[in-house]
């Protein structure tokens, strides 16, 4: 019984690690921030099983670089399980800045150890805060200011929406239309925006 990727059938797969963050729901009017400090715990996973540290050190007992672990085989080398233990003691349970936490899951996280970062996996109000800002999911429409002269279209709306969530957030934005030249602002049917992190 050989695993697919030994004949080049399927892909390889690998121990990676992600974030887990477990925060209250978010309340109205909370006055929560990026500043926040929450607790999260860093995960060792295979493909989309999470693994024990009890699984980690019985994988390191068998000294087998081919092992059938949770019904696929799977190839680790020692070193490799090792890693994932030292992880998993040294850095298994940290605390961090929400705004740490959001970098993180878009992309802009610190490498852990030799393992591919998987991402984030979050609850309550982090989970809420990253929904939103990865794609737009339960935004508020915005009132217009009474100030403004002129209408908005509906993809307008959305891009004023997105930039005072973002505001309220502390955080910077570039939106962007990108109808091109000559053509019909009635043509343009979405923005884009993107979050820009200061150090």
């Amino acid at each position: 019984m050989l695993p697919a990727w030994w004949t080049r059938k399927g892909t390889k797969v690998r121990l990676t690690a992600r974030a887990n963050v477990k925060s209250p729901k978010m309340q109205g009017g909370s006055g929560l921030s990026l500043d926040e400090i929450v607790q999260f715990n860093w995960e060792i996973a295979l493909g989309d099983q999470t693994l024990s540290l009890a699984e980690l050190q019985a994988l390191a007992r068998l000294k087998a670089p081919l092992v059938r672990v949770r019904g696929q085989w799977v190839q680790l080398n020692a070193e490799e399980i090792q890693e994932a233990i030292q992880l998993w003691k040294k850095k298994g349970s940290r605390q961090a800045t929400a705004q740490e936490i959001v970098r993180m899951a878009l992309g802009a996280g610190e490498p852990v150890g030799g393992f591919a970062f998987e991402g984030v996996q979050a609850t309550g109000w982090i989970d809420e805060l990253l929904q939103k800002l990865q794609n737009g999911a339960g935004l508020e429409q915005m009132d217009i200011p009474e100030t403004f002269c002129g209408t908005l279209r509906p993809y307008q709306q959305r891009g004023y929406a997105w930039l005072a969530y973002l505001r309220r957030w502390g955080l910077g934005a570039c939106l962007a239309d990108d109808m091109g030249l000559g053509k019909n602002h009635s043509d343009a049917g979405f923005d884009t925006a993107g979050l820009a992190f200061q150090r």
